[in-house]
């Protein structure tokens, strides 16, 4: 993918991890949610920590994200799929 170039490593990975998560849902957007949800499951993410200091139980975060995800489409989306603006 031609626009992650400059993405860091780290930040690619955030990327392939969200959209792992749209795929398993079959929705046909990469949103918010799902970049969130790529952040927590990236190891040892600094996003992770901030959320922890802030008190936040991030496998909690990753259960209500879950649990609020819209429902997805009937048809598995191929090839790329667009962000949410």
């Amino acid at each position: 993918m031609e626009i992650f170039k400059r993405f860091t490593e780290k930040a690619r990975q955030v990327v392939l991890l969200s959209r792992e998560e749209a795929d398993r849902y079959r929705h046909e957007y990469l949103g918010t949610e799902h970049l969130l949800y790529g952040l927590l499951k990236c190891p040892n993410a600094f996003v992770t920590k901030v959320i922890e200091r802030m008190g936040v139980d991030c496998a909690q975060l990753r259960t209500e994200i879950e649990l609020n995800f819209p429902p997805g489409s009937d048809t598995m989306v191929m090839g790329d799929i667009p962000f949410t603006s």
